[in-house]
């Protein structure tokens, strides 16, 4: 009912890069979490708290019925809003959306909810596309730690707080 399976190439390479980024007890925020399969990963991985966001309504039902199907439901919230009603800062922000939106999530204020240090994992990113992504990340203090691209599709996991004014 709502994207995410686990099969597309940008989620692949987020539980990739997430399997290698998570620490025990990590706060994580899944941006555009559609059927939540970031956000139970991340749990199963041994994030302390994962807060799931949709702003589509059938995405954010289906979500919380699979975090419950996987009994992650205390560590896993699922609510419906976008980066606008985000509060706080997280060590690790998941968001697997279109490089469209994460630029306008880059100019929108995504950097103040990661902690200084903390990561960025970028990914729904089609490779003629990474430029405009990039420039929207690095003017926004992130700096690219790591690339994966799998066929035309590309995963960028960016580290927060490297630049100095």
């Amino acid at each position: 009912m709502a994207f995410g399976t686990g099969l597309h190439p940008t989620t692949q390479m987020c539980l990739v890069a997430m399997e290698k980024l998570i620490r025990q007890e990590a706060e994580v925020l899944d941006l555009g979490t559609g059927s939540g399969i970031l956000a139970i990963a991340a749990a199963k991985l041994g994030a302390g708290h994962v807060l799931a966001m949709d702003n589509d309504p059938v995405a954010v039902k289906t979500a919380r019925g699979n975090v419950v199907t996987n009994g992650v439901q205390e560590i896993v919230s699922v609510v419906r809003g976008s980066l606008t009603e985000v509060s706080g800062s997280y060590d690790l922000v998941v968001v697997n959306i279109l490089a469209r939106v994460i630029v306008e999530m880059a100019q929108g204020g995504l950097a103040t909810r990661v902690h200084p240090g903390g990561v960025l994992i970028a990914a729904g990113v089609i490779a003629d596309q990474e430029p405009e992504v990039v420039v929207a990340l690095e003017q926004e203090k992130f700096a690219l730690a790591e690339r994966q691209q799998r066929g035309d599709w590309v995963c960028l996991v960016a580290k927060q707080g490297y630049f100095s004014d």
